[in-house]
């Protein structure tokens, strides 16, 4: 790359191929759909690109399929699994539990059916169902609804549990499994990407019990450093005479600590609460722009994979390449969050890495640097 003429011709030509279709076989049904080429739609898309290796690992959430149980696969079996599965889309994609109470909703739910654009039976008795996400954002929208983004923080969680009779283990690895599959399946309907400690040698020398019981939360982060998470949730969790649990929860996140208490299903409920809240999109504000300095773009293959990266961020709408030289390419973004929300959501992978203090620009700029 030696200046923006050479830029402009390393700007992959694509080819796309499209086509609308219905189509059914005896356990899928596409519905029937008019052909978008951008935005939520049935269309087959192929793109044959000049590059390679520009896909990129980040961390996102399917907003708007869902499986549930189904108890036939009569027209009224289906429709109830498809309010059922919409009701859940929407806790997913808002990051609010208490969605149904907002005006609306339940006459959305009711007429779920409109919004299905794909479902499946299952072999173990369950559907799959897809919906047509731009008509469940412009819902949002224009009801002044935010929407929780796809780029979510992967969480490990570090949770000590004592019985009250002795008993005391990690949850991980073969460790407290019901307790396990119980948050992990918790985490799935909303939407909050999770992990756990596997415990292995390696886990239970750096992170023994007594040290997360104890509140020792510094040693805990470090033993933590071999999973690359984005957040850590960690709890003690104590059973009391009667048989219920009360835990101590305290979330690690971006430099802050969210510390409450309550049951074990609150670590992730009250996280993804928060984290909802953090990465807020507001759908009805108006669009803002902001210009992004991208320093150490090597190659072609580099642009065109911060391209794409840029891209697909769910708060991001266009990318439009401003200026470019040597190794550096300025783009205008138009945005649909805060440029909070766009870094936040930056800071989960590390394609792109912020310059510290932007020492670079005397403008409103954002600076930042190929990362990994």
């Amino acid at each position: 790359m030696n200046g923006l003429p050479e830029m402009a011709t390393a700007i992959p030509r694509v080819v796309v191929f499209y086509m609308s279709f219905s189509w059914r076989t005896r356990d899928t049904v596409m519905l029937p759909t008019r052909t978008t080429l951008f935005g939520y739609s049935c269309a087959l898309l192929v793109f044959m690109t000049i590059w390679s290796g520009t896909a990129v690992a980040v961390t996102r959430v399917d907003l708007y399929s869902e499986t549930v149980e189904v108890q036939a696969r009569d027209y009224a079996a289906r429709l109830k699994g498809y309010q059922e599965a919409l009701a859940r889309v929407l806790v997913r994609s808002t990051g609010r539990r208490d969605i149904a109470s907002e005006a609306g909703i339940a006459e959305l739910i009711k007429d779920a059916n409109r919004l299905v654009l794909q479902y499946q039976f299952l072999e173990d008795g369950r559907m799959n169902v897809s919906f047509d996400g731009s008509v469940v954002e412009r819902f949002l929208s224009s009801n002044k609804l935010t929407l929780w983004s796809r780029e979510r923080p992967k969480t490990l969680i570090w949770l000590a549990m004592d019985n009250g009779a002795g008993a005391r283990t990690l949850v991980g690895g073969e460790q407290a499994a019901q307790a396990k599959e119980f948050l992990e399946k918790l985490a799935q309907v909303r939407g909050m990407p999770v992990v756990f400690p596997i415990m292995d040698s390696v886990d239970m020398a750096a992170v023994p019990f007594a040290d997360v019981w104890g509140g020792f939360n510094d040693k805990v982060m470090q033993g933590s450093e071999r999973y690359q998470p984005d957040a850590v949730l960690i709890g003690r969790a104590l059973r009391d005479a009667a048989g219920y649990w009360s835990v101590r929860w305290s979330l690690h996140f971006d430099g802050q600590v969210q510390a409450f208490n309550g049951t074990i299903d609150d670590g992730v409920q009250v996280s993804a609460d928060w984290f909802a809240r953090q990465f807020a999109i507001e759908l009805d504000s108006g669009p803002s722009r902001v210009r992004m300095h991208i320093i150490g773009i090597e190659d072609v293959q580099q642009y065109g994979r911060v391209q794409a990266y840029l891209r697909e961020l769910s708060m991001v709408q266009s990318v439009t390449v401003f200026q470019a030289s040597a190794d550096n390419v300025v783009f205008d973004l138009t945005l649909g969050s805060s440029l909070e929300v766009l870094r936040r959501a930056m800071a989960l992978n590390r394609t792109l890495v912020k310059v510290s203090g932007q020492a670079l620009g005397q403008d409103e700029t954002l600076y930042y640097r190929m990362g990994k």
